[in-house]
């Protein structure tokens, strides 16, 4: 194989399979946004008294990975 080449070969792929990817990880992304604004407003009314400091990082550490696609 010449490695000079390489550089100018197309992968082809179907576009259907990469709409639907991207359609399934969009709604991925959308559940999670959804998920993180409701452990931000909710977090301290619920998840406080049942778990203490450590279930409020969990969720908003949670909360936040909805921030990770915009970052990159």
């Amino acid at each position: 194989m010449d490695l000079r080449n390489l550089g100018n070969m197309e992968i082809e792929l179907p576009m259907g399979r990469i709409a639907l990817t991207s359609i399934t990880v969009f709604l991925i992304l959308g559940l999670i946004f959804l998920f993180g604004l409701f452990t931000m407003q909710e977090s301290l009314k619920l998840i406080m008294p049942k778990y203490g400091y450590l279930g409020v990082f969990i969720a908003s550490f949670l909360g936040s990975t909805i921030f990770v696609p915009f970052a990159i």
